[in-house]
């Protein structure tokens, strides 16, 4: 069970209160949406992390249990949104894994995953980091412009800009 340390001040325990009262429902909400209690746990632990990590920036009139369930909601379709992806294409950072492989087709992939690191290299520096965070740590919108301190519609234009370019990029290798 997490415990917050009394020095933290009335935010840290009204977290704490917030943790207490809603942790069980917010549990079971988030597990209807991503299908799985341990997942919805993670999800929430996400959540409350967030908040605990960003305790100092709370605003006291904000309706606290609707801001639970709706960054609850978001984190659970972020985290659905990245399972698809890593079902779809594997759990490489960028590209798919085939199960079994011929040695043309280990030399094709080696070829596509050399391509792939190199065309993301190649991205300017902005458009990599918000590539990383999004893409390759699986990371929300919001989360990647928290970290990089921009706006969410900064990243949404340099993940457009990084798609593009990589789509240029390994189009060739993707044929």
């Amino acid at each position: 069970m997490v415990s917050f340390h009394p020095e933290n001040g009335p935010e840290a325990r009204a977290i704490e209160d917030a943790f207490r009262e809603h942790y069980p429902a917010l549990c079971r909400f988030a597990a209807r949406h991503v299908r799985s209690h341990p997942d919805g746990e993670d999800v929430v632990q996400d959540v409350f992390l967030h908040l605990w990590e960003g305790h100092r920036r709370l605003r006291p009139t904000r309706n606290l249990r609707a801001y639970l369930y709706s960054a609850v909601r978001n984190r659970a379709l972020d985290r659905l949104k990245h399972l698809r992806v890593e079902q779809r294409f594997g759990t490489a950072e960028f590209v798919p894994v085939p199960a079994a492989r011929s040695p043309e087709q280990e030399a094709q992939f080696a070829e596509l995953a050399f391509a792939a690191e190199r065309a993301v290299a190649g991205l300017p520096e902005r458009c990599r980091e918000a590539f990383r965070l999004s893409r390759g740590e699986g990371r929300s919108y919001a989360e990647t412009a928290e970290a990089m301190q921009v706006s969410v519609k900064t990243v949404e234009t340099q993940i457009r800009r990084a798609t593009h370019a990589l789509r240029e990029r390994l189009g060739p290798h993707l044929s």
